[in-house]
């Protein structure tokens, strides 16, 4: 069998170059396991949100590298990963508080959540944009 030869050896090139894939099979495997075991769902969300922070952390720090050695990495770094748990604690609750409204009058327990979960992907994109525009607004203002 054949190896694929990758730009490069990390594990931070790989994650960007399957990353799609990787959180759309994720996302599916957190649908299944909640449709089979909703009294674990808690637990499964728990997991997955932390499995999230932790790739974006990492992504975060490898972004940062450059400015290790201008003295600003600890700086960026802890700006970056605080910005980021703002913006998924923020997204979290406003998209529990919609998705409990968009899933009050259906029945069918797969079909919340699917509802659930959609509902949730676009309020946790709105919630990022406006995140990352007040952010930069404010790392912009901070640094002058």
């Amino acid at each position: 069998m054949a190896m694929r030869t990758y730009r490069g050896n990390n594990m931070i090139t790989r994650l960007k170059n399957h990353s799609t894939t990787i959180f759309a099979l994720l996302l599916l495997t957190m649908l299944v396991l909640i449709w089979l075991f909703p009294s674990s769902k808690l637990i499964i969300e728990t997991i997955f949100l932390l499995f999230s922070f932790v790739i974006a952390s990492s992504v975060v720090i490898a972004k940062n590298k450059e400015s290790y050695d201008q003295g600003n990495f600890v700086r960026n770094t802890i700006l970056d990963v605080f910005g980021i748990l703002l913006a998924m604690v923020l997204a979290g609750l406003l998209a529990n508080h919609i998705a409990q409204i968009a899933i009050g009058q259906t029945g069918n327990s797969l079909a919340k959540s699917i509802v659930a979960v959609v509902t949730g992907l676009l309020v946790g994109m709105g919630i990022g944009i406006l995140t990352k525009r007040i952010w930069e607004r404010i790392v912009i203002t901070s640094s002058k």
